[in-house]
């Protein structure tokens, strides 16, 4: 019995459906269309968008560090509506910056969902629900698209959820937080976002997928994966934009992406030098003391590198002077680090060791004491803002003979005056970190071998205000930075070694008492009551 024609075209549209739900790639080019300059079109996938597209429909949880304007988010709206109008039930989050990027994406999802073909209107599902922040269809299915803002994702149920601009979110962390038990429930995650430089949770994430030691697979997609973009595009990218713009928005490998991008205080080509030439520390240990000739003396004592807090990269030389730069935190478990820096003192200084951990802040010198002492009792230059001038008192009661001494003027007397440690300020701090950057450019990568180091030296940026700091820590950055300084000072006569007494000892009171005789036998007047 031959078919007549309306049950020919009822064939037609159901194989046209079946053939969809099973192969997305025909439906994105045959049925698809989307916004271009040139006026709407059907969704020509490019090799890149395909292989993605494929990826996901695998089911894999990805993180993707891509250039700007190759097509991502038009992929994303059309994979959404490809679950949503072929899979009852499915419900889906779209996860933006803001408002305005939130109902962008929708709007994309919008545009092709109203622009399908007759026969497939009529076999799919039909529209219930189109505001600006969702889509419901008659299948039960839901697209909600939504700022990031108020953590929406958090309690959600559903098959996928995307999140547009990862790295550019303000809470990042949060929203991670809120998503991140999707995938513990069978969902899928896909995360999007150009390099926003380094430091943040995007980045975190990104590394995390790289090592293997997280639930999404990476995709990197750079540039040139539009293939109109040559050569000669770029080279106009390159006069057109600054560096760090250029390889935020248009990066040609993922290196570039993160550690090129955001507004880095040092320089990008030698940070990737410095990255080439970290390498693992020679020891990782503890100073134990007191050692046969205490306090000269400690024992190091090898240790696994989650219990120790000195990483050696060249054991002392008896023959070598060295400097110590101090950063001094308060030493709660969460916060931030206290950390230190030995550099040896010659015509080719160059970080030694290395001292990171969470410590208080006196017992943080007496750490100071033991490595300063085992490194031929360096000069120690510790910063004293809040918690260091603690570390600093410490460090003296110890009679530790070098600590660096700085001339300020006494706001109430107006008298010059001599006060210990480095003080931090709006004025002292660019002048330290561009003498840490114009050593770094004369060393090269032979004078930081912390990889740690470097991770924290990408990170250091530069706001619109001019302020630096780092994220989210930069106290091996701080650190090195003093101990840098140090070295101007290190053969300076007042401070040479010289008898110091601990606080309290007999040796102190003798000396204190000698000091009183000096005074009374002066020319001065003393009235005795």
């Amino acid at each position: 019995m031959s078919l007549g024609g309306d049950q020919v075209e009822l064939a037609r549209r159901e194989a046209g459906w079946r053939r969809g739900a099973a192969d997305p790639h025909w439906v994105a080019e045959q049925a698809w269309k989307i916004q271009h300059p040139l006026g709407e079109r059907l969704f020509t996938l490019r090799a890149s968008q395909s292989e993605a597209l494929q990826r996901w429909l695998d089911g894999e949880n990805s993180i993707t560090l891509k250039a700007r304007q190759i097509g991502w988010s038009t992929l994303v709206a059309f994979y959404v509506f490809w679950l949503a109008f072929w899979f009852p039930n499915t419900r889906i989050m779209l996860l933006s910056k803001g408002e305005r990027e939130a109902q962008e994406l929708l709007g994309k999802v919008k545009f092709g969902l109203e622009r399908i073909p007759g026969w497939l209107q009529a076999r799919g599902p039909r529209v219930r629900t189109s505001n600006l922040t969702k889509i419901e269809l008659s299948n039960g299915s839901e697209i909600l698209s939504l700022p990031s803002g108020n953590n929406p994702a958090r309690g959600f149920t559903g098959r996928l959820i995307v999140v547009d601009e990862f790295a550019f979110l303000e809470n990042a962390g949060e929203a991670w937080a809120s998503i991140e038990p999707t995938a513990d429930i069978g969902g899928q995650l896909i995360l999007l976002s150009t390099a926003n430089g380094s430091g943040n949770k995007f980045e975190d994430l990104w590394v995390r997928a790289q090592s293997g030691k997280s639930v999404f697979k990476p995709m990197f997609y750079g540039w040139d994966s539009v293939y109109e973009r040559d050569e000669d595009w770029y080279k106009q990218k390159q006069f057109d934009l600054p560096e760090w713009q250029l390889h935020q928005e248009y990066p040609s490998n993922p290196s570039q992406a993160f550690i090129r991008s955001g507004m880095m205080v040092f320089n990008s080509e030698l940070l990737e030098e410095l990255n080439a030439g970290a390498k693992e520390p020679l020891l990782t240990v503890n100073l134990e003391g007191p050692g046969p000739d205490f306090p000269r003396t400690f024992e190091a004592v090898p240790n696994t590198p989650s219990n120790s807090f000195v990483h050696v990269w060249e054991e002392p030389d008896e023959g070598t002077s060295y400097v110590i730069g101090a950063d001094v935190a308060e030493g709660l478990a969460h916060g931030d680090y206290s950390s230190g820096h030995v550099v040896s003192v010659g015509d080719e200084p160059r970080v030694v060791a290395e001292w990171h951990g969470h410590i208080e802040a006196d017992l943080f010198a007496y750490e100071l004491f033991k490595l300063g002492t085992w490194y031929n009792t360096a000069l120690i230059l510790p910063e004293v803002n809040n918690h260091g001038l603690t570390t600093v008192t410490e460090l003296r009661k110890l009679g530790y003979r070098r600590i660096w001494r700085r001339m300020s003027l006494n706001s109430a007397t107006r008298k010059r005056q001599m006060e210990w440690g480095w003080k931090t300020t709006r004025i002292t701090k660019p002048l330290m970190i561009d003498g840490l950057h114009q050593w770094m450019r004369v060393r090269r990568s032979a004078g930081v071998p912390s990889v740690a180091a470097c991770a924290e030296l990408a990170r250091f940026t530069r706001n619109h205000r001019g302020q630096m700091s780092g994220s989210p820590h930069d106290d091996r950055v701080i650190s090195l930075a003093l101990a840098v300084h140090a070295l101007d000072f290190a053969y300076s006569p007042e401070y040479q070694e010289e008898v110091v007494h601990p606080y309290g000892s007999m040796g102190w009171y003798e000396e204190q008492v000698q000091k009183m005789d000096g005074a009374l036998s002066s020319d001065d007047e003393w009235v005795i009551h």
